[in-house]
């Protein structure tokens, strides 16, 4: 462990430089801000590149617990001033700790099932692929280690796991990190945002996502690249627009699909609306305009789980859908 003091550290600068994109990119690095997101960090065992905590802060106890798994695992931990953390976070009043974690993105052929268009994502009703153990890499992120009925170290597969979130267009810090926390919920495959799109680790939709990114894949592709993909691994795409025919409650949300959202302000892209296989509608019979797209794709994720459920029960657990 490191004690920094000093605001002029070449590591303080670096990382108070990631609240910006470039910065970001460059690093292949985020900000990861506040006690709940970053124990769900340490708990799923997301790959860190640093700690940082104030052992001054009101949660002293479990910043240092943090700080303890942190070192056991070799992951760099420091130990800044209540200055210092505020310069480096994104929040006006910092909790005292931020995780800096590494970036990482998966392609969308593997997050569909491999490149081999004959297998994986759309052969009968698995999703196929990604049979790895649970803690083998922790930068994979396609598995998830669950406590259930006494067993821990089971790996739950949800019944939703064949679907793919599509964030298109939307420019919403707050909006991106509901439906990627939403995501994360159902235990969808991956949300992917197309271009136009709020970067994927700005810290607003960080902490809007308050963890999950340590939970679900996320990538961002061109929607054309996206639509291909798609197409290549027989995988349905569903496009919720207002002006379609049909409710959500019409529609057949079971199979292998990506669910697409614009945003709220310039809807779907062209290219997308103009490759889907389905559109469907949320019903507002109140006096609501519109519903944003990260509400919007938390009804719509959790109907296509219903009709998943709504026959086999609950989310099963010896192997995919």
């Amino acid at each position: 462990m490191e004690l920094l003091t000093s605001s002029g550290n070449p590591r303080v600068k670096a990382w108070a430089a990631l609240k910006e994109r470039k910065y970001r990119e460059q690093s292949g690095a985020y900000l990861v801000e506040g006690l709940r997101s970053v124990a769900v960090y340490v708990e799923r065992g997301a790959p860190l590149q640093a700690l940082l905590f104030d052992s001054m802060s009101g949660r002293g106890e479990d910043i240092a617990e943090l700080a303890d798994i942190c070192q056991e695992r070799g992951v760099p931990v420091y130990e800044l001033t209540a200055s210092l953390i505020a310069q480096i976070a994104d929040t006006k009043h910092p909790q005292g700790i931020i995780a800096i974690a590494r970036i990482v993105t998966p392609d969308i052929l593997d997050i569909l099932g491999g490149h081999d268009a004959g297998s994986g994502f759309a052969r009968g009703n698995s999703v196929g692929g990604f049979q790895r153990t649970v803690r083998q890499d922790a930068a994979d992120g396609f598995e998830r280690s669950v406590r259930h009925e006494g067993n821990i170290g089971v790996t739950a597969r949800s019944a939703s796991a064949d679907v793919v979130l599509v964030a298109d267009g939307v420019k919403d810090p707050g909006n991106l990190g509901t439906m990627i926390r939403s995501a994360a919920a159902v235990g969808a495959r991956a949300l992917v945002t197309t271009e136009n799109s709020v970067d994927l680790y700005n810290p607003k939709v960080v902490r809007a996502a308050m963890g999950a990114l340590a939970y679900v894949p996320v990538l961002s592709v061109e929607a054309n690249r996206l639509t291909q993909a798609l197409r290549q691994h027989g995988c349905r795409l569903v496009c919720a627009e207002a002006s379609a025919k049909r409710s959500l409650y019409e529609t057949d949300l079971r199979g292998a699909l990506a669910l697409a959202f614009g945003s709220e302000v310039d809807g779907l892209s062209p290219e997308l609306r103009s490759q889907a296989d389905d559109s469907l509608s949320v019903p507002m019979p109140g006096n609501a305009e519109s519903l944003n797209a990260g509400v919007a794709a938390t009804v719509v994720l959790y109907e296509a789980l219903r009709q998943r459920t709504a026959f086999g029960g609950t989310v099963r657990l010896d192997g995919w859908h």
